[in-house]
């Protein structure tokens, strides 16, 4: 049992539809569905009563969703008094990212702006790598300072915005990359782009890149096309 199948049941419990439960829970509605099957076969008894809409937890559902809603906070609140205790003595910020941003972009951008402030005293900074999902939620339950994460209009992130204020820290650039027709050329194009010109790069393996990426030979003079990465 997962602890995040419970949660997909109280969703669904509040919003009283797969589809509406799905979106809160980023995942599939088909997934949300598997999820809470899965529980129920856990549990052994259905949870949910499927015939009904909006749909209804079943009694076995509600008594079961109170007990676990219950569990939940108390876990939760274990959890928060455990992290407490391993902050770092004296002027300390806990910051959750995502796995590369805690990785690539977060120690060079926190040593950077301890340079560019130094006016402010010196402080401690742990950094905690997480999904966005549970990034969101460290942060919303307030087990942490700082989120630092990816955000696009067409991925809105999950938060009141009337209650937490954001700043943008830099931009990223993302370059697409496709793997090779047997020709040479581009297997896949981008959206809504019919011109050539707008095909992404391919990536080759490098140990049979001839100049220019086109054909290239291996030693003993044997000529070789040229084998796609991914």
């Amino acid at each position: 049992m997962q602890l995040k199948w419970i949660e997909d049941l109280l969703v669904l419990a509040e919003t009283k539809r797969f589809s509406r439960a799905a979106e809160l829970r980023r995942i599939t509605q088909s997934a949300l569905s598997r999820r809470i099957r899965t529980l129920e076969e856990w549990v052994g008894v259905e949870l949910v009563d499927r015939g009904t809409y909006p749909v209804e937890l079943t009694l076995a559902g509600l008594s079961f969703s109170d007990q676990a809603r219950e569990a939940i906070d108390i876990l939760r609140e274990q959890r928060t008094v455990l992290r407490a205790g391993r902050r770092m003595p004296g002027r300390s910020i806990q910051l959750v990212a995502g796995h590369t941003l805690s990785t690539s972009f977060l120690p060079r951008w926190l040593k950077q702006f301890q340079q560019r402030h130094a006016y402010i005293s010196p402080f401690n900074a742990r950094v905690v790598a997480a999904n966005v999902h549970d990034a969101v939620i460290s942060l919303a339950e307030g087990l942490c300072d700082l989120m630092v994460c990816y955000e696009h209009p067409s991925v809105p992130i999950m938060l009141d915005k009337g209650k937490f204020i954001s700043l943008s820290l830099g931009r990223e650039r993302f370059l697409p990359i496709s793997a090779p027709t047997s020709l040479g050329k581009p297997e896949f194009a981008l959206p809504g782009k019919s011109n050539p010109s707008h095909s992404p790069p391919c990536l080759y393996r490098r140990d049979v890149l001839g100049q220019g990426g086109r054909r290239g030979t291996q030693p003993g003079g044997r000529s070789v096309s040229p084998r796609p990465l991914l």
